[in-house]
Parts: C-alpha cells; sequence; structure tokens
C-alpha cells in the first residue's frame, strides 16, 4: 500500500498485522512479525532481481535487526531482547578479511580508552600492527553507525568521534576505529532489553 509517502508502505496480510517498509536514499528496511518480513524482503529481492542465495543472505545481514521475545518474568513483567548480533558478527568477519590481512581481531572490553588518561587518545602514532584504514574509515564507521542507532548505544560515542576525524584522517584516527573493531568483536551479543508490564500502560499514555 502506498500511503502517499515515498518513504513509507505497508504491505497487508489477512489476520495478521501489516509489515512496515521504510525506505532510504540507498537501502530499505522491513519491520514486522518475522516471517511475514522475510517474505516481503524477498518479494522486494525478486522485484529488483536479487534471487541469488548469496544476495539474500546478504541483505538479511544487512537489515540486521532481530528480536527475541523472552516471556513473562516471576516479576509480572514481560521482556524483549532486541539485537544484532548476526550483523554484528558478518560485520567482523569481513572486516578481518578485507581490511586487516585475514587476521582474527583481538576483542577487548571497551570501545574507548581510560577517560581519566586523556593521553591514551592523544597518542601520536598507533602501532605498526593497526593498518591504515583511511580508504575505507567512512564505510566501517558508517556500518558501526548503524547499529549504534539500532541496538548498540554503547558505540555511538566512539562513532561521532571517528565521524569528525573523517576529513582529516590519521594514524590516531586508525587507532580509533581499530579499537572500536576490537570492542564489537568482543560484544557481538549485546543488545536491548524492553520491560514492560501492563500495569504501566495507564502511565504511557498521554490524555
Amino acid at each position: 500500500t502506498d500511503l502517499g509517502e515515498d518513504s513509507m508502505y505497508l504491505r497487508s496480510f489477512s489476520s495478521r498485522l501489516p509489515v512496515v517498509i521504510i525506505v532510504y536514499t540507498d537501502d530499505f528496511a522491513a519491520s514486522g512479525d518475522d516471517d511475514l518480513a522475510l517474505k516481503t524482503i524477498r518479494h522486494v529481492q525478486t522485484i529488483f532481481g536479487l534471487t541469488s542465495e548469496t544476495e539474500d543472505a546478504q541483505l538479511a545481514l544487512y537489515i540486521g535487526v532481530e528480536r527475541v521475545p523472552l516471556g513473562v518474568g516471576q516479576d509480572g513483567c514481560r521482556r524483549v531482547l532486541l539485537h544484532q548480533y548476526k550483523y554484528a558478527r558478518h560485520f567482523v568477519t569481513d572486516f578481518e578479511q578485507r581490511h586487516n590481512g585475514g587476521k582474527a581481531l583481538k576483542a577487548i572490553a571497551t570501545p574507548l580508552p581510560d577517560q581519566q588518561d586523556h593521553r591514551a587518545e592523544a597518542e601520536g602514532e598507533a602501532p605498526d600492527a593497526i593498518p591504515d584504514l583511511s580508504a575505507c574509515a567512512a564505510e566501517v564507521n558508517g556500518k558501526a553507525l548503524w547499529m549504534a542507532k539500532g541496538t548498540r548505544k554503547d558505540l555511538a560515542t566512539s562513532c561521532l568521534r571517528i565521524a569528525r576525524r573523517l576529513t582529516r584522517w590519521s594514524r590516531e584516527a586508525d587507532s580509533m576505529l581499530f579499537r572500536t573493531m576490537r570492542y564489537i568483536k568482543g560484544s557481538v551479543s549485546l543488545g536491548l532489553m524492553f520491560v514492560g508490564h501492563s500495569g504501566d500502560l495507564p502511565l504511557l499514555v498521554v490524555k
């Protein structure tokens, strides 16, 4: 269904909630029940001639966000986990192969150096083991920002710091981006937990 807006469409299904399709400049995303959203994505692929298994898998990975219902806990609250595990794993593997000479990244626990040690970020040259990422910096940081906009708010600060350096790239920036990728390697399973209770509904309704 065309909603009269070039960036949003609905795919209706009888007795089921519709799938919402959001169109960006060079991409699109589908939101709805998993089986119907996948059916809709494959229909769009067919329209544009993307029918191979490889392209299908790549597109599913690019959409990225997955939902895991966790049921109702002992406190009566329903929990839902949103994550981008498959996207993050594919992102890291692709980075290792294309930009790190096929070498596995060593995972770390934080995306930024110790905030109390300002010298850690201001140090001049990065170690020789860190590759020159100037040619791929915008692409790699853009993918990390996609995760930050989705379920990985913990990446936002480092991604924004890197983005400010894209027009004046340096070895220091290489070090920052490389560290961010090492952090993603060690945190692919992180996501957002949504907790709600039916008793909260009156507090969420604006009268």
